[in-house]
């Protein structure tokens, strides 16, 4: 058995990464608390940090969670009504 990564290790692991994506529970301090930690981390080792979040309209959850279980982008797209939403914006 291994041990817990701390924050700076994940900090470390990410250099020379452009990309770091992080996993949550939505709206729960422990994942908050750990998104920050991790965020503090990267800066501390000199990265410039963007944050970017993905939102989506809580009645199609159900739509995310089949996409999730890999039904195809444009199944996706269609039944989620992503691209009417993308071009009423434009």
């Amino acid at each position: 058995m291994g041990r817990a990564a701390t924050v700076d290790d994940i900090a470390k692991a990410a250099d020379n990464r452009l990309f770091v994506f992080l996993g949550e529970e939505h709206a729960t301090l422990p994942c908050q608390t750990m998104h920050a930690e991790i965020i503090g981390a990267l800066v501390r080792r000199g990265r410039r940090v963007v944050v970017g979040l993905e939102m989506y309209q809580q009645p199609k959850q159900s739509i995310l969670d089949q996409w999730s279980a890999l039904i195809g982008e444009a199944d996706f797209l269609s039944k989620s009504d992503w691209k009417l939403q993308v071009e009423d914006r434009e």
